[in-house]
């Protein structure tokens, strides 16, 4: 009677840890939905201060000194955006890869579960006997 109890015991801590980490799946994948538009959004600026840092170069030639330090305060800024867009696309992979230790994890618990209900099955099994 023991053993049945510990079982059921460890069967209702593996459902409530299952449905925790399912929150925390949905969450994370939350997460991830909203880091992929920020990312969009940085990977528009980028190519938006990509397109004007071609315009810009093309004019180099006429610029006065004035404006080749505003030139290069521009390039300073498109330099810290690419930064912070690199920034996010290493937090980016750094989640999916924590998402899929989070699959494999889940994954167990289920084969986990799976296993001490069939042992759950078993016990009653031969109780009714």
């Amino acid at each position: 009677m023991a053993d049945y109890t510990h079982v059921v015991r460890q069967n209702q801590s593996l459902q409530i840890n299952l449905a925790d980490m399912t929150a925390n799946r949905d969450e994370f994948a939350a997460y991830v939905e909203e880091l992929k538009r920020k990312l969009d959004d940085v990977h528009d600026q980028a190519a938006d201060y990509n397109a004007a840092t071609q315009r810009r170069e093309v004019a180099w030639q006429e610029l006065s000194d004035k404006q080749v330090r505003e030139y290069n305060g521009l390039v300073d800024e498109y330099n810290a955006l690419e930064a912070r867009f690199n920034d996010v696309a290493r937090k980016h992979n750094a989640l999916l890869e924590k998402n899929k230790a989070l699959r494999t994890e889940k994954a167990a618990l289920e084969q986990k579960n799976a296993a001490l209900q069939a042992e759950l099955d078993a016990l009653k099994k031969s109780q009714s006997v």
